[in-house]
């Protein structure tokens, strides 16, 4: 398997009515090509996101892991994955549709939506023939976030610890987090 980060240099209409693409890899791409060529492949193109540092990740988890034990002394009981999930609707990204849409799903009360998607947040009812309707809105796992938006979710998290006297990293120590996050914008 090869990916790669590229561009589009060139596309061509065929006159049998097939596209040709022309992309510019790097030169470490030889490497893979004798392996690669006259055979078939499937081919991905989606706009290029940079990854997030793990380093980032996993202090994103220490400090959300700080925070439900903070609040379990405080007299509120919420579980690392609760905590971690209000985190998300705090700072995390909303799904959104092809259409640039906020996702929203409604269904008949009493189903628990969590159980279809782990980050999704009530934010009203409904009566409809009788009925009574609860709205969701859905948002995204943190996994899927590129390193900007990860960097805002980790700083909202950094914000709340510090609110609840939670020690975190040193200012340089999460410069440099953050730093490892924007060099990985340039990769």
């Amino acid at each position: 398997m090869f990916e790669q980060k590229s561009r589009i240099k060139e596309l061509l209409l065929t006159t049998d009515g097939k596209c040709a693409l022309t992309v510019l890899l790097p030169k470490s791409f030889l490497e893979h090509y004798d392996e690669l060529k006259d055979k078939d492949l499937r081919i991905k193109l989606c706009q290029w996101k940079n990854k997030r540092s793990i380093n980032a990740n996993n202090y994103s988890w220490e400090l959300t892991d700080k925070l439900s034990e903070k609040l379990v002394v405080s007299g509120l009981k919420l579980s690392k994955e609760e905590c971690h999930a209000e985190m998300i609707f705090r700072y995390g990204q909303v799904m959104l549709d092809e259409n640039g849409e906020r996702v929203v799903y409604s269904t008949k009360q009493g189903i628990k939506m969590s159980d279809f998607f782990p980050y999704a947040k009530e934010i009203g009812e409904s009566e409809l023939n009788g009925e009574m309707f609860t709205h969701y809105l859905i948002y995204r796992g943190s996994k899927t976030y590129d390193s900007q938006e990860f960097s805002i979710f980790l700083s909202g998290i950094i914000a709340e610890c510090k609110d609840l006297g939670i020690e975190t990293a040193t200012p340089e120590e999460i410069n440099r987090m953050v730093s490892l996050i924007e060099q990985s914008k340039n990769v």
